[in-house]
């Protein structure tokens, strides 16, 4: 998806497609020019690998995405320290070891997978404290 219109894709090769190719006869116009040698297969070979290619993707997402609270937790502890004027690497360091720590003795389980996702490097917190900064500065100017 790209600004929340689904755009066509071949299934095998990944390519983006227009929407005119949409068209079966464009479609299989395709087929033959890039994938000559699937030409043969059965339309349900094509269906099993795009289910299977939308479960990978989803996976994949899922392992090593960065959902929105994670981004939200990163920017609060972020604040703190910025507040409290303590070293960038105290979140990876002290902070985040804690937080595991934490939940996985009161809630256990995928929760603590949760708290790993969390982007808490030295540079991260770095930059975030610098944007906030500059924000606060572009905010104080206006």
């Amino acid at each position: 998806m790209e600004n929340d219109m689904v755009v066509p894709e071949c299934v095998v090769c990944g390519c983006k497609l227009s929407n005119s190719t949409t068209v079966p006869r464009k479609l299989q116009r395709h087929l033959l020019t890039n994938h000559p040698s699937l030409s043969i297969k059965y339309k349900c070979c094509f269906q099993r690998s795009l289910f299977s290619k939308s479960k990978l993707v989803k996976v994949c997402e899922k392992q090593i995405g960065v959902s929105e609270k994670a981004q939200i937790a990163s920017d609060e502890i972020a604040e703190l320290i910025a507040v409290k004027l303590k070293p960038h690497n105290l979140a990876e360091g002290i902070i985040l070891p804690a937080c595991h720590k934490i939940v996985k003795i009161m809630i256990g389980g995928s929760a603590d997978i949760d708290i790993c996702k969390i982007p808490v490097s030295n540079v991260t917190i770095h930059r975030r404290i610098r944007d906030m900064s500059q924000n606060i500065a572009k905010t104080l100017a206006n």
